[in-house]
């Protein structure tokens, strides 16, 4: 099987090929005509670099349907059954009294500066919060069934779409992870990628943009000014609970809803539920796993030089740095003494650059890069 990096490159050249022979209707796996656009669903799935049977929804009685079976009118009955935040409300951190110190967030700094936090407990039962924070359009996601949370750009870099993008949720998982689906073009994305997976947009990127997961007492004493969604989204007491408080345990014991590639399985440098925290440095793709309960400084040695700042529960931040980082009682202490905090920041108003970086559970990032990461924790490489 062809790495998944290779298959947008195929799609570009199947299409280029199309264009110039007068055949505008390609399968991208077959490389064979198709005849007439298959429109299911207002989804072009006769474009696709996944197998579709593959992509099965949740019917939210216990059973799943794979997308070759299913029928136009279920599909539009699953469309947002988990509903995505359009007009999110957020306050202030300081108001935010229904959050426990320990409760994980993600969080997002925007281009001004200002910083916002999305509750795990509220994103359970949202996923998609499509937003603008700092003039920048973003969506911010998070999949409870692998971990991961992800904050995009929602204006693809692609001729074939200019404008912004609105997502949807399908219902659907690919890989044990949320598939969305976006209004303007109505091509199908693989969640934890960021990548088009069917559709019109099939192989196209979404831009990550750097984030942070980590406890709320961390984020909030971090950015004492930070905005945070509210407990008003619409599902009231709900948001009181995790549903999701086990999972991890179901996951190590490989008890998965939804259909997973065997190859996520076999990779046991960490335990399936380990969370990481996913990046892409130079063109190889690292993982740090969030072992330590303190904050400690992960070096990555590579192309480019990269500090990862664990913050003890949950996550960390990724920074592009050459220097040499200690754990101290105030934050984390480079070579000259000099004291950072998560965000990267100095105490004499240095910022360290971020990295683009997700938060997800190991089977997922494996799934992700199949296979081909490195796994780097505080003594180096693990094997």
């Amino acid at each position: 099987m062809l790495p998944r990096r290779l298959l947008p490159l195929l799609l570009l050249c199947a299409l280029v090929t199309a264009a110039c022979s007068g055949t505008s209707d390609l399968d991208p796996i077959a490389a064979e005509p198709t005849g007439e656009r298959a429109i299911f669903a207002d989804v072009n799935i006769a474009i696709h670099d996944v197998p579709l049977d593959e992509i099965v929804f949740d019917t939210f009685d216990g059973g799943q349907v794979p997308l070759t079976e299913t029928s136009e009118e279920l599909v539009a009955s699953l469309l947002n059954a988990i509903r995505p935040l359009n007009q999110p409300n957020y306050i202030a951190g300081t108001a935010a009294t229904y959050l426990s110190p320990d409760d994980l967030v993600l969080g997002y700094i925007a281009d001004n500066g200002t910083a916002w936090a999305h509750p795990h407990r509220v994103m359970n039962f949202h996923e998609i919060v499509n937003t603008t924070l700092g003039d920048r359009p973003v969506v911010v996601t998070y999949c409870p069934l692998c971990g991961s949370g992800v904050v995009f750009d929602r204006r693809p870099n692609d001729l074939r779409h200019q404008g912004v993008l609105t997502f949807d949720n399908t219902s659907a998982l690919y890989e044990n992870d949320m598939v969305m689906v976006d209004a303007e073009t109505h091509t199908y994305w693989w969640h934890v990628a960021g990548r088009g997976i069917v559709g019109n947009l099939t192989g196209t990127e979404l831009l990550s943009l750097p984030s942070t997961t980590t406890t709320w007492a961390t984020w909030l004493a971090t950015h004492p000014d930070t905005m945070v969604l509210g407990d008003d989204q619409g599902r009231g007491p709900a948001y009181e609970f995790d549903p999701f408080v086990d999972y991890a345990t179901r996951v190590d014991e490989g008890n998965f809803r939804f259909p997973l590639s065997a190859d996520a399985l076999l990779d046991e440098r960490l335990s399936l539920s380990t969370r990481v925290i996913g990046f892409d440095t130079g063109g190889e793709f690292v993982a740090v796993p969030v072992l330590a309960n303190e904050p400690i400084a992960v070096h990555v040695a590579g192309a480019e030089p990269i500090v990862v700042f664990l913050g003890g529960a949950g996550g960390g931040s990724v920074f592009r740095s050459d220097r040499t980082f200690s754990s101290g009682p105030d934050g984390f202490v480079d070579e000259d003494g000099v004291v950072w905090d998560l965000a990267g920041r100095s105490g004499d108003g240095q910022q360290l650059e971020p990295v683009p970086s997700r938060t997800a559970f190991w089977f997922a990032w494996v799934s992700l890069t199949e296979g081909e990461t490195r796994v780097v924790g505080p003594a180096g490489d693990l094997e």
